[in-house]
């Protein structure tokens, strides 16, 4: 990073990506609809089951109010900020990290409008799914890219949570600093018969701590928006039909 960015920002330099994949997946499409067909039967973990039980707990006894997911929280600072976007809507950051957790409720301390749960973040979508919640906005902020091809089923698109993940619906926002994960995101979505929306942007005020520091290294980062109520016959149809 140049002594420029340095002087203007003071954050050290943040390495971009790396990479053998040049390009998206070629065999995604296929992964995709083998999770959208299929079930994830993978046990649920034990802690996840409790943390969820709890949060459910007193969603009901709450009531009423559209629900915003904070999907890996880390220390929440991006929970705050959705918090204050979303006032009449209950934020809920979740994390498995209990380090990351524990700065997060600080940081919501004085949020009325904030829950934060530790749990496993697949196990939570699996559970949201059964529960049949339904999500106003999904925010998934800089996943971890696993960017060795042999990885790219920990990638949240080519993951078995994936069809849960679309299940608890409203509108989805994903921002990575990865054109390759954006891309493959994209498709995945395309496959699963929504539309996306996919661009280049450059924050007003960074949500998280990476997104801070990848800004301040001069990184491309990439936004994508889908509404994932939205699937029309035609999209269902033709999904099906690449079974």
């Amino acid at each position: 990073m140049s002594d420029a960015i340095q002087g203007k920002t003071g954050w050290p330099a943040s390495s971009r990506v790396s990479s053998s994949q040049g390009e998206p997946c070629r065999g995604l499409r296929e992964i995709v609809l083998r999770h959208l067909h299929s079930e994830y039967r993978r046990p649920i973990a034990k802690h996840t089951a409790r943390s969820f039980a709890a949060f459910y707990q007193e969603l009901r006894a709450i009531g009423g109010k559209s629900l915003v997911l904070d999907a890996g929280c880390g220390v929440g600072e991006s929970t705050a900020v959705l918090s204050r976007k979303y006032p009449e809507s209950i934020i809920v950051g979740v994390d498995r990290s209990q380090m990351r957790i524990s700065r997060a409720k600080l940081a919501a301390e004085d949020l009325d409008n904030v829950r934060v749960v530790r749990a496993n973040l697949v196990d939570f979508w699996r559970l949201a799914g059964k529960a049949e919640l339904k999500f106003e906005r999904q925010y998934v902020l800089y996943p971890n890219p696993s960017p060795k091809k042999r990885h790219v089923k920990r990638r949240w698109h080519a993951h078995p949570v994936f069809p849960d993940i679309l299940k608890t619906g409203g509108i989805l926002e994903l921002r990575t600093n990865w054109e390759i994960y954006a891309k493959e995101f994209v498709s995945a979505l395309e496959i699963a018969g929504r539309e996306a929306k996919l661009e280049q942007f450059t924050p007003d005020t960074p949500m998280t701590p990476f997104e801070r520091k990848y800004h301040a290294s001069g990184h491309l980062l990439y936004r994508i928006e889908s509404d994932l109520a939205s699937c029309s016959r035609s999209k269902r149809a033709s999904a099906q039909a690449q079974q």
